[in-house]
């Protein structure tokens, strides 16, 4: 499954830590002929990873203690970076780790390709456009305690 994917989206955390597993990450991809487009997020939802349809699967890159979330409520498959490592490189002990060891070479690795970027410019969807619809009256609202507001009848 995972050397079938061609487009990964990095999940990187707000942790500026990570971004050296993300450039290593970046590197196993490029090396495996394969793109990365990092996507920073502070929590991962089926909606927000639903907007990203032109990814084939979501590498997640954060804390080992942060919870898989349950891929059955996603579109894509979320994997770990080990789990990523693993199934490029088809070299697994029957151990498991939290730790990502790769040892790629960092240097000169290009963010995107210009057809890849041309590829999500020409998407049809690009995210939420609000229509504006004007300026509205501002209304004031209850007073008092949920229980009982001031308008209402005791």
């Amino acid at each position: 499954m995972v050397q079938d994917a061609t487009i990964f989206g990095l999940l990187i955390l707000s942790l500026p830590y990570y971004n050296s597993i993300s450039a290593k990450i970046k590197a196993l991809l490029r090396k495996n002929k394969k793109e990365a487009y990092p996507i920073y997020l502070g929590k991962i939802t089926p909606l927000k990873l639903g907007n990203f349809s032109d990814i084939d699967m979501f590498v997640l890159i954060g804390c080992p203690h942060t919870p898989l979330p349950d891929n059955r409520e996603f579109f894509k498959p979320v994997i770990t970076p080990f789990e990523l490592e693993v199934g490029l490189n088809q070299n697994w002990d029957g151990s498991y780790s939290t730790k990502f060891e790769g040892d790629y070479d960092t240097e000169h690795i290009p963010l995107s390709s210009t057809e890849n970027a041309e590829r999500f410019s020409r998407r049809s969807f690009k995210g939420l456009t609000p229509e504006v619809e004007g300026v509205k009256e501002i209304e004031e609202g209850y007073k008092g305690i949920a229980m009982c507001y001031e308008n209402e009848i005791a």
